[in-house]
């Protein structure tokens, strides 16, 4: 039972901090950097 409790809150905690740290990325406008994603302008022009 405590090994079932144990892995709800690891995937609680790994899904809420992820999202959390999605949310800060999107705020500060960072995720329009495509150089940060490995992505180069010339790939992405046009699209």
């Amino acid at each position: 039972m405590a090994l079932i409790i144990g892995v709800l809150v690891s995937l609680f905690t790994a899904v809420t901090v992820t999202r959390l740290f999605v949310d800060m990325l999107m705020q500060t406008g960072l995720a329009r950097k495509v150089q940060l994603f490995g992505v180069a302008p010339s790939e992405i022009e046009g699209a």
